[in-house]
């Protein structure tokens, strides 16, 4: 690999190294063809980057003492290979590099094609992780229809990485329980939810172990994974998460369609902006700063209209 590397003429890749894995990707997969373009890209590289590092870092603190080492590489020995897809501007190349009518796409041609780590479009992959069973280690994720720099694709790491890190230590170091799905805890509970697509399994069960996003009342999940500082921390977020979405599924299903008067059952929870100490200074109050620290929750009782409001 490092011949290819160092014979670089036209092609212009870039790396992300962490202590679990090693992304390969390019800036002409996405489209980035003059210096200047590259330069405004790195910023985007580093956010997925550190994000990729919130992930691992969380689970440094979540894995059990016994397998928390094998974290620092992939059974191979050596750190999990995760590459990118080909699906460049001007179209998904051949294995040689070559486009119908197109210019040649460097990437491939001078790097990816080389080493043999050219992968095919194939439909309806997002992602995959290809791993084997034991006593073969080899392992290694492969992008296809998600672009690993996007919003999303951080989301397709946590869920592929899983596949391969689970034989190791998501589990403390046991295997699947006998029966259970490959999917039942990579899509079911392990992967960070992202909004941005239908497939980032936004509003199901999940935990944020990547992302740091606002605290701005309108987050379904911990919006910052560096608070939970400890296995007992993330152990207390996760059951009293659970012990809620079960407490308001009985709710639901126990409490008497309300009649008449609300205001037995509910009270409201209205988002107000913090003011000035001196009362007698008064200023609009402005929605896009309703988050911490300008923002806070007051709890009223409701109104005359809002307690005859049928409740569904």
């Amino acid at each position: 690999m490092i011949l290819p590397l160092l014979n670089l003429k036209n092609a212009h890749l870039f790396m992300i190294s962490t202590y679990n894995t090693i992304s390969f990707s390019s800036f002409e997969k996405y489209g980035k063809d003059t210096d200047e373009k590259r330069e405004e890209f790195k910023s985007e590289i580093n956010k997925r980057a550190k994000e990729q590092v919130n992930y691992l870092d969380f689970w440094s603190r979540l894995a059990t003492d016994n397998v928390r080492d094998k974290l620092l590489k992939s059974q191979n020995g050596v750190p999990t290979p995760v590459w990118d897809n080909h699906n460049a501007p001007d179209g998904w190349p051949d294995r040689f590099g070559h486009r119908n009518g197109k210019p040649d796409y460097t990437p491939v041609r001078e790097f990816f094609g080389r080493i043999g780590k050219y992968h095919p479009y194939q439909y309806g992959y997002g992602a995959y992780a290809y791993i084997f069973a034991a006593p073969q280690p080899m392992d290694s994720v492969y992008f296809v229809m998600t672009d690993l720099i996007s919003d999303f694709g951080t989301s397709a790491f946590t869920h592929e990485t899983t596949h391969v890190n689970d034989r190791m230590v998501y589990y403390g170091g046991h295997w699947h329980r006998q029966g259970t799905d490959l999917e039942a805890f990579a899509q079911g509970m392990l992967q960070t939810p992202d909004k941005s697509t239908t497939n980032g399994e936004y509003g199901a069960l999940g935990i944020n172990m990547a992302y740091h996003r606002p605290n701005d009342g309108n987050q379904w999940y911990n919006p910052d994974p560096d608070k939970l500082q400890t296995r007992d921390q993330i152990d207390r977020y996760m059951k009293n998460y659970n012990e809620a979405m079960m407490m308001l599924d009985y709710a639901e299903a126990v409490l008497p369609k309300v009649k008449g008067d609300n205001s037995k059952w509910f009270k409201k929870i209205d988002r107000e902006i913090r003011r000035p100490i001196d009362r007698e200074i008064r200023r609009p109050m402005d929605r896009n700063k309703l988050s911490a620290p300008h923002q806070w929750d007051k709890v009223r009782d409701l109104t005359d209209a809002e307690r005859t409001t049928m409740v569904y």
